[in-house]
């Protein structure tokens, strides 16, 4: 009986720690093939003049313009590439599946997912983003052109722990390497490589925290704007073999450029204010390839 309780009392010891040391996001990788754990929505906006003035959100209703993408052969060779970037960017940064957020169509889209994870017990988290976005031939203001936003938030302190937004003109300035893609009709596909944020938790450990992404299409309805999302985890990825991928320190980049666009109010998912991002560093660069 006293060798069969110690036998509980260790089993219990390591499942306690279990769940304190693994406490993560839900499907972080998308790798059940699936949205599981995360929070679609998004819906339609506009820039009522040609000034970029007067934004405002004219539904909240999920477009339903995502997807989650596929690449059966990842963990080999990636082979799914998007068309936009020319076939430079591969779709699936880690293992088998990513979430595209939005799409390439156009009429005022834009899409979000959410996440919230109640008790973060990690000491980092990583996670990967890539940017496609279309710059209109003729110039559009920065605040009607398609863009993208990403943001941890600290529930439990009421504090944004990391922020950035970029629109098609001004991603290089925010540390992004920017690339042209595709031409069409006058107008350029602009894409970004595979960016890998690390976030150090140390601090916040324990604390709520959201996670929120976004991409949008311009606010005049005719350009596109989309962004493909994986590897929200505590341990850094690594990329399938040919992937491309950036590896940036969140303390490293610098402050988003003030022209930033900002998402309609209603929608109420950038949070820009109160940005912890503790200075100007150098990117470090983590280029691998097959």
């Amino acid at each position: 009986m006293q060798t069969l309780s110690k036998f509980f009392l260790v089993f219990g010891v390591f499942s306690a720690m279990a769940v304190t040391v693994f406490a993560d996001f839900i499907n972080g990788g998308f790798e059940d093939g699936n949205t599981t754990g995360w929070t679609a929505g998004g819906g339609t906006w506009a820039a009522d003049n040609p000034s970029g003035a007067n934004v405002r959100t004219t539904s909240t209703t999920n477009p339903n313009k995502s997807a989650t993408i596929h690449d059966a052969t990842g963990l080999v060779a990636a082979s799914v590439a998007d068309p936009n970037t020319l076939g430079n960017l591969y779709e699936v940064l880690q293992g088998n599946y990513s979430e595209r957020v939005n799409n390439s169509d156009t009429s005022y889209h834009f899409s979000t997912f959410t996440q919230t994870e109640s008790s973060y017990t990690n000491q980092n988290l990583y996670f990967g983003f890539a940017a496609v976005l279309e710059e209109p031939g003729n110039d559009h203001p920065q605040s009607a052109a398609p863009h993208f936003a990403f943001s941890i938030v600290d529930n439990t302190l009421g504090a944004t722990l990391f922020s950035t937004a970029f629109n098609v003109y001004n991603a290089a300035s925010t540390g992004i390497a920017w690339h042209d893609g595709k031409v069409t009709s006058g107008n350029t596909w602009k894409y970004s490589d595979w960016n890998v944020v690390h976030v150090d938790m140390t601090q916040y450990m324990n604390d709520s925290i959201t996670v929120s992404v976004s991409a949008y299409d311009c606010g005049w309805g005719g350009h596109g704007g989309y962004a493909y999302v994986d590897s929200f985890q505590p341990t850094e990825p690594i990329p399938n073999p040919g992937v491309t991928m950036n590896l940036i320190e969140a303390a490293n980049l610098p402050p988003p450029p003030a022209a930033a666009v900002p998402e309609p109010a209603s929608v109420g998912l950038w949070v820009l204010g109160g940005l912890t991002l503790w200075g100007c560093g150098k990117l470090r660069k983590s280029r691998l390839a097959a």
